[in-house]
């Protein structure tokens, strides 16, 4: 396939179907994604802006966009797999190519077994790619759409860094910085479908993880709702008696 893409943009439709899917149902970009081919990508964008800019076509009319948002017979977009497993510039080159698509909104949007492609880099632990993520979605007004990503489970990413002993500080920071000025209420008081807060998974988060809980947590709005909870539930009080004799400043001033 690669082979017999034109350079100069101009052969490209004698050859290439862009939206024509393998037995897998991925089209050309998983391909790419998969392969790390970024030289396929960089072809493929200078095609699409040939067309854009030489025959004037606008919105979806080149069929790139519909393309980049497919996702594969396991659900995955091309997104997933360049955060999983992809090279950065390749999902630079990715985002790039979506946003002249017009259709980054819906490619972030996209969704694994209820996980967004951002979900999937935070648990992957590579702040570098979250950057890349981060700076294209304030690029196209997508920040809010990201940070206040949830799973199957309505857990945001605060709810994952409680839970997990493998999440990277760092890149907690980074999205709580990012949210400041969006979203953070998003991040800090809300509730999963069982009703719980992050705060009910405490007794499993790491020290770092609740000094920046904490300070996310303006005012304590959170961590008040989630002790007021806990003293009228008295299976949880029954369950874990140590958890209702804590305020804000016990649980975090040996922090």
């Amino acid at each position: 396939m690669v082979a017999s893409i034109d350079k100069n943009g101009e052969a490209f439709r004698d050859y290439l179907k862009i939206n024509e899917t393998d037995h897998d149902k991925q089209t050309v970009f998983h391909k790419a994604a998969q392969n790390e081919d970024h030289l396929l990508l960089k072809a493929l964008f200078r095609y699409a802006k040939y067309l854009r800019e030489s025959e004037n076509l606008t919105g979806d009319l080149t069929g790139f966009s519909d393309a980049l948002c497919k996702t594969d017979q396991y659900g995955q977009s091309v997104l997933h797999i360049a955060c999983q497993q992809g090279k950065r510039k390749v999902l630079k080159m990715l985002l790039k190519f979506a946003r002249m698509e017009n259709c980054l909104e819906t490619l972030f949007g996209l969704k694994n077994c209820g996980k967004s492609a951002f979900w999937k880099a935070f648990e992957s632990g590579d702040c570098i790619k979250l950057k890349i993520m981060l700076d294209e979605a304030q690029t196209g007004n997508c920040l809010k759409q990201l940070v206040s990503c949830k799973n199957q489970q309505d857990q945001t990413l605060f709810h994952l860094a409680f839970q997990s002993q493998s999440s990277n500080e760092q890149c907690l920071e980074m999205i709580i910085n990012a949210a400041k000025g969006v979203t953070l209420d998003h991040l800090v008081n809300q509730k999963d479908i069982n009703g719980k807060y992050h705060f009910h998974f405490i007794t499993t988060a790491r020290d770092d993880i609740l000094k920046l809980a904490a300070r996310a947590d303006t005012g304590g709005e959170a961590f008040t709702k989630y002790i007021n909870e806990m003293q009228d539930d008295e299976q949880i009080k029954t369950a874990d008696n140590k958890m209702f004799k804590w305020d804000k400043q016990t649980v975090f001033h040996n922090l």
